[in-house]
């Protein structure tokens, strides 16, 4: 025959306490999963948003400083295909010049280098007017070959410009007449112009930069102050020659992904520092030269990331209310058993006819408990009394032979009950 196993048995307190715990757990705890997971989108999202209009801010105030460059220049070419405007002429050449200069202080000097390789310029320094002959300069001849070719007008490449010592961004736009190159406008704008421009656009907390691909820096504010930024066998500086640690530090190998959803222009990544971290996100734009220009901005993390630190601080008080609460809960599920333990120890001792061992119930704040309990005490002082006309060593006897129902019971209480 096999031996019954006897179910485990557990105290009620512990039941109690994993019930409550675990109901507060699950309720408490899927309303924290839920609003937390909510407040992460958000502040993700938020983010997001947050680099895309930073990046959004500095493009488009790019943009309004180049954009009237390519304005005038494209209105003074409408000038000449027209006939409005005879480039032969040189006083109305150099005029409409001069007022093309007047209408776009970003610019530092235009000229027109006509088909035959003359120059006429206007310089914005000293407001001279200058003719000269530009053929035997090789990349004068290969942009006058390009354009023939078929080159459409745009940014050209930063270079080093001998009459200003410094390094120009020039925007090249053609002149045709019956299907024929007439020549080149060049409109120019000095590279530390728009240093300055850039550092007009940063604060302490965000620093723009332009990069020029990946290892040249274009415009930055360290770069506004220098009279001079480049030379004639590197325009651009690289950015190991930029005074600015955090700048120099942005294809980091220790670089992090910013694991947000940022748009698809859009680009991030953190780096580490040893007192801080810092967050860079930039752009490529597009048809601002043969490279593409990279604006960015890089921004300390104290300082972006106080959406995130508010939603860590969310985290960490929702976990602590999460504990206390379930904590509590196993509190009141270890105080709720306490009735029912003293319960067990009363009938205990009545089972082993103890009644001088048994405790008085106290009353509990739980009606169904505190009218148990105080049955309970009744019941004890009814057998206190009981006890005292039948023999404990009787009872005890006939209980281990299972004789409760014995009429020697009745044999042995008359007498008692006759001398009562």
């Amino acid at each position: 025959m096999r031996k019954r196993i006897s179910p485990r048995l557990f105290p009620l307190s512990t039941v109690l306490a994993l019930s409550f715990g675990g109901l507060m757990l699950l309720a408490v705890g899927s309303v924290l999963i839920v609003s937390l997971g909510g407040a992460g989108r958000n502040t993700g999202e938020l983010l997001a948003d947050k680099a895309s209009l930073v990046l959004s801010s500095i493009e488009q105030r790019i943009r309004q400083h180049l954009g009237p460059v390519v304005a005038q220049a494209e209105y003074l070419k409408d000038s000449i295909e027209n006939g409005q405007l005879d480039i032969e002429d040189t006083k109305a050449l150099e005029t409409a010049l001069r007022s093309g200069l007047a209408a776009t202080p970003q610019v530092t000097g235009i000229g027109f280098i006509r088909a035959n390789l003359e120059v006429a310029r206007v310089e914005r320094q000293d407001g001279s007017f200058l003719t000269e002959d530009w053929s035997s300069r090789p990349e004068i001849i290969k942009v006058i070959e390009d354009f023939r070719a078929g080159r459409s007008a745009g940014w050209g490449e930063p270079v080093w410009s001998s009459p200003f010592h410094q390094t120009i961004i020039p925007y090249l736009v053609p002149m045709h007449r019956g299907g024929d190159l007439t020549g080149v406008l060049v409109p120019a704008i000095v590279v530390t112009e728009l240093s300055r421009y850039v550092a007009e656009i940063s604060s302490p907390g965000q620093r723009a930069f332009i990069l020029h691909g990946h290892d040249e820096v274009l415009a930055h504010p360290a770069l506004a102050g220098r009279s001079q930024t480049g030379t004639r066998e590197r325009p651009l500086p690289l950015l190991a020659e930029v005074d600015d640690k955090v700048l120099q530090a942005i294809w980091s190998a220790e670089r992090r992904p910013m694991n947000l959803p940022l748009r698809s222009t859009d680009q991030g990544h953190i780096v580490p520092f040893p007192d801080d971290y810092f967050i860079y996100m930039y752009r490529e734009v597009p048809r601002l030269g043969e490279k593409p220009w990279i604006i960015g901005a890089a921004m300390p993390g104290s300082d972006v990331g106080q959406e995130a630190e508010r939603l860590r601080m969310m985290v960490l008080i929702g976990s602590g209310l999460l504990l206390v609460s379930v904590l509590s809960a196993i509190g009141v599920g270890r105080r709720v058993a306490r009735p029912i333990r003293d319960f067990v120890r009363v009938t205990e001792a009545v089972r082993a006819l103890e009644f001088d061992k048994v405790p008085v119930l106290p009353h509990s704040r739980i009606r169904e408990l505190d009218a148990a309990g105080q049955a309970l005490n009744a019941m004890v002082a009814a057998l206190r009394w009981f006890e005292l006309y039948l023999p404990k060593r009787l009872v005890h006897r006939l209980i281990a032979q299972g004789r409760t129902n014995s009429p020697g019971l009745t044999s042995v209480m008359s007498p008692s009950c006759s001398r009562t």
